[in-house]
């Protein structure tokens, strides 16, 4: 799987890049951003609006996802403390021993 994965990163990779650094140089172009009722405009590349903009929906998208996965990661260690709770008691029963299987 992990050979799958490296495969898959070096084969998309490549193309990618060329791809963000043809947009790159085709849109080097100035534009003004302002935040309207503020004063403040500034002059950036519109490539580097494009990039930010992605990264920053990256980062929300992954703090989303983080965030969703804390959930269950939490609901999961309250099972797995229950099951131990339930555990002991047979455990402590049996002197430790595993339950016997009767065939019949």
């Amino acid at each position: 799987m992990r050979r799958v994965r490296a495969f898959l990163i070096w084969l998309l990779l490549p193309p990618l890049a060329v791809l963000f650094i043809a947009f790159a140089i085709a849109n080097r172009a100035a534009v003004a951003v302002s935040l309207d009722p503020l004063p403040f405009v500034v002059q950036v590349p519109l490539y580097l609006l494009v990039f930010v903009a992605i990264l920053l929906g990256l980062v929300v998208g992954g703090l989303i996802g983080w965030g969703k996965a804390w959930r269950w990661r939490r609901l999961a260690a309250e099972r797995l403390h229950q099951l131990d709770n339930q555990r002991r008691p047979a455990v402590a029963a049996t002197g430790g021993l595993p339950a016997r299987v009767v065939q019949g």
